[in-house]
């Protein structure tokens, strides 16, 4: 029994790092970010966000009003944090809001 424990364990262990290596978390949470977009931006940012991707750790938000992209550009470290509690690590280093 204890051997299949020791096995379960480095089969996660590879699972994470190949997750990692063929850059799948990216991937996934690309998807779990764009599910919930208007869950943590609330309606009115949604509406107005035509684009939000994951590159390179780095979150993009393309919005359609310019007075709403400077409001979201002074609120980045705000909104880097809200996104990476939702995914349950500090996965995204940085916001650009275009």
């Amino acid at each position: 029994m204890e051997q299949n424990r020791h096995n379960d364990k480095k089969m996660n262990e590879v699972m994470s790092e190949l997750i990692d290596q063929l850059n799948f978390k990216e991937k996934i949470y690309d998807s779990k970010i764009k599910s919930a977009w208007e869950e943590l931006m609330g309606p009115v940012i949604s509406k107005y966000t035509y684009k939000v991707f994951i590159n390179k750790k780095a979150l993009f938000i393309k919005i359609s009003s310019t007075a709403l992209k400077q409001e979201l550009f002074n609120q980045r470290e705000e909104i880097m944090e809200k996104v990476n509690q939702h995914l349950g690590e500090s996965f995204i280093e940085r916001v650009v809001v275009r």
